[in-house]
C-alpha cells in the first residue's frame, strides 16, 4: 500500500516526539554542526582522568570500552547504542536502523551471540518496530527493555516496559509490564531493582500547558499496579539505583528555564514498594544526562556538555553523598559521545 507524505511526516514526528523529551529535547537543540564536525577518535586519545574498572560508552554508531585510560572499539561504527552487562559479562545492546532497531546479545569483546528481537520488516515500515534501552533484570535470565508494540500504523508509538528471557525466540516470551500514557513516548529507560521489579521513567502531557513531563515510576511485577516516585512537577528522568539499592540518581529538568540538574535521592523499600526521600542536587556541568554509578556506589558519572551547544563528553563525580562533594571533572575531551545511552562502569 502506497503512503502519503503526510503520513511519513506525522511518523516521522511521532518518533522524534518519542525521543525528544526532557533532556533529548535540549540535546537537539543545542548541538550544532560546528560543534561536532571535528570529533576526536576514542582509539587514539587518552582520558584526563584514570577511573578504575572499565566503563562502556557509545559514540557515533559504536561501541567502545575504557580501561587504564585508554579505548577498545568493541563493535563497528553501524548503529550500536544503550549497552548493559549481563551477569555472564556478556553485553546486551541495541542497533539501531533507520526504520527500527533490534536487540542482540554480544561477547564481552563485542562479537555478536544471538538477536533477542526480529523488529525490521522491509516490505512494510507500519510493522517495523522500536526496542531500545535493554537492562538486566535482578535475579533473573531476563532482560527489561522499552517496546512500541503497536507500530507506526496505529499512529501511537508509544513505548512500554517489557521483559524478555535471554535464552528465547524473539519475543515468544516476552511480557509486558506497563501501561503507557497513549501518544507521550511511553515509558522509556528501565533500570532493574532488587527482587526483579523495576523503576523506569512514565512520561505525560500536562493538560492545562501541553508541556510534556516525566515521572519516575516503580513496579514489583508484570501484574503489580506500581506507584509514582517523583511528582509531576519534578520532571525526573533517566533513573540510575546505585549498587546498594539506597539511593537513586536522576535527572530532573526545568522546562520552563530551559535547564536540568543532576540529583540524588535516597530510596528504600517499605515491605511494599519503594519510596523517594528527599532529593539534592549535586552540582555538575552545563546539562547532565544518563547518570551511573561505579561498582562500589563511591562515584557518579554522567555525558554532559563543557559548554552549551558542545559535543557530550564524560564526567566523574567522586564521593557524590558527602555533605559537599568533590567538583565534577571532565573525563573525556573532543568526543561526541550518545547521550541516549547510559554508560555502564563495571568492576573488571
Amino acid at each position: 500500500m502506497i503512503r502519503s507524505r503526510g503520513f511519513v511526516t506525522l511518523l516521522l514526528l511521532l518518533l522524534m516526539a518519542a525521543f525528544g523529551f526532557g533532556t533529548y529535547t535540549l540535546i537537539g537543540n543545542l548541538r550544532t554542526a560546528s560543534t561536532i564536525a571535528r570529533v576526536v577518535d576514542p582509539l587514539k586519545s587518552k582520558t584526563q582522568v584514570a577511573l578504575p574498572g572499565s566503563i562502556l560508552l557509545s559514540q557515533n554508531g559504536a561501541l567502545y570500552k575504557l580501561q587504564g585510560g585508554s579505548f577498545t572499539q568493541l563493535t563497528p561504527a553501524n548503529g550500536w547504542q544503550q549497552p548493559a552487562v549481563l551477569p555472564n559479562h556478556n553485553i546486551v545492546a541495541v542497533q539501531r536502523h533507520s526504520s527500527y532497531s533490534n536487540i542482540a546479545v554480544l561477547s564481552p569483546t563485542g562479537h555478536l551471540i544471538n538477536w533477542l528481537t526480529n523488529f525490521a520488516d522491509p516490505a512494510d515500515i507500519s510493522n517495523a518496530h522500536w526496542g531500545f534501552y535493554p537492562v538486566p533484570v535482578q535475579g533473573s535470565n531476563s532482560i527489561f527493555f522499552s517496546y512500541d508494540q503497536q507500530g507506526a500504523e496505529s499512529y501511537n508509538v508509544t513505548f512500554s516496559i517489557w521483559s524478555l528471557p535471554i535464552a528465547s525466540s524473539p519475543l515468544t516470551d516476552g511480557v509486558q509490564w506497563s501501561s503507557p500514557n497513549p501518544y507521550q513516548g511511553g515509558d522509556v529507560q528501565p533500570v532493574g531493582t532488587p527482587g526483579g521489579g523495576v523503576i523506569y521513567s512514565k512520561f505525560a502531557i500536562n493538560s492545562t500547558t501541553g508541556a510534556t513531563y516525566s515521572q519516575l515510576y516503580y513496579q514489583a511485577s508484570a501484574t503489580d499496579p506500581g506507584n509514582y516516585l517523583t511528582p509531576p512537577s519534578a520532571n525526573c528522568e533517566e533513573p540510575a539505583l546505585n549498587p546498594a539499592a539506597t539511593e537513586l540518581a536522576m535527572i530532573c529538568i526545568n522546562d520552563t528555564a530551559q535547564t536540568s540538574a543532576l540529583e540524588i535521592a535516597p530510596i528504600s523499600n517499605n515491605g511494599t514498594t519503594y519510596v523517594l526521600g528527599p532529593a539534592r542536587v549535586i552540582p555538575s556541568a552545563v546539562l547532565p544526562a544518563v547518570p551511573a554509578w561505579s561498582p562500589n556506589g563511591k562515584s557518579l558519572i554522567f555525558l554532559s556538555p563543557a559548554t552549551k551547544g558542545a559535543p557530550f563528553q564524560l564526567w566523574v563525580i567522586q564521593n557524590p553523598l558527602a555533605a559537599q562533594p568533590s567538583p565534577a571533572q571532565q573525563v573525556t575531551t573532543g568526543f561526541n559521545l550518545d547521550a541516549t545511552s547510559t554508560p555502564v562502569w563495571t568492576a573488571g
